[in-house]
């Protein structure tokens, strides 16, 4: 992976839960990657830098679709656990690869 950051988006009402939603509010700070929806109305938005990800974190308010969602960036604990246990196994199998 390049130089990206997340963000972790929560609050969001369900009209406002999709990736085409996200993506256009977001876009305002940046080169949005990829948009990842998360169970409970939160969301994952992975951005091209990390400059770009302060910018969207150091705005204090944000309406998607009229609607007032909370953001911070990411941590691990945001990443759901079969994801966390999929990153890991790819990890393990690189190194692996790496020593053969």
């Amino acid at each position: 992976r390049g130089g990206g950051c997340n963000i972790y988006v929560s609050k969001l009402p369900a009209e406002a839960s999709s990736v085409p939603a996200l993506s256009a509010h977001f876009g305002q700070f940046g080169e949005v990657v990829k948009v990842k929806l998360l169970p409970h109305g939160d969301a994952l938005v992975l951005f091209a830098s990390p400059a770009q990800a302060a910018s969207a974190v150091r705005t204090e308010t944000h309406l998607v679709c009229g609607a007032q969602a909370r953001v911070s960036y990411a941590h691990k604990q945001h990443v759901p656990a079969h994801v966390q246990q999929q990153q890991l196994q790819q990890q393990q199998q690189q190194m692996q690869m790496q020593m053969q």
